[in-house]
């Protein structure tokens, strides 16, 4: 495949439990190309954790202090996932298996997903949508991203055909 010619869309639609990539490519049918599930990302945050925060005494005072997480451990679970979403699309950008990007996501995980992405992968993100469609059936996606015309353009043979 020639990559300098081939034009080759990845749409990715993210929330806090699931990832799907989809390929579209010029006179090709879309395709999904992952589809991630990420069961820790749909528990609550008492779920995850077998403890209340620990306690410590208090360097300024008498008495007992509660310790505070900084960091639930859904917001850690979901920032896991979304390395590991980031570090996937970086190394198939790396190989040239899309050459532009495109992420529908909802709005926390767009932030946490533009923080993880290198400058090179950002460099190929054509279009954000912040709207939470990962758990959307797969017709409906198809459908959004025919919609909001996410998908690559059709060959310039193709067009009066059906």
């Amino acid at each position: 495949m020639n990559s300098l010619t081939s034009h080759i869309t990845w749409i990715v639609f993210a929330e806090q439990g699931r990832t799907r990539v989809f390929e579209s490519s010029r006179g090709q049918a879309v395709r999904n190309v992952r589809d991630v599930v990420h069961a820790e990302g749909r528990l609550h945050d008492s779920e995850l954790e077998t403890d209340r925060a620990g306690s410590g005494f208090s360097r300024v005072g008498p008495g007992r202090t509660s310790k505070q997480k900084e960091e639930t451990s859904v917001e850690h679970s979901t920032r896991l996932f979304v390395t590991e979403i980031a570090h996937y699309l970086d190394k198939a950008r790396h190989l040239g298996q899309y050459t532009d990007l495109k992420i529908v996501a909802a709005p926390a995980i767009l932030g946490e997903l533009r923080k993880h992405l290198s400058e090179p992968t950002l460099a190929m993100v054509s279009t954000t949508i912040d709207k939470d469609l990962a758990r959307a059936s797969t017709r409906d996606l198809h459908h959004f991203m025919a919609e909001q015309e996410l998908l690559a353009p059709p060959d310039d043979d193709s067009e009066g055909e059906s």
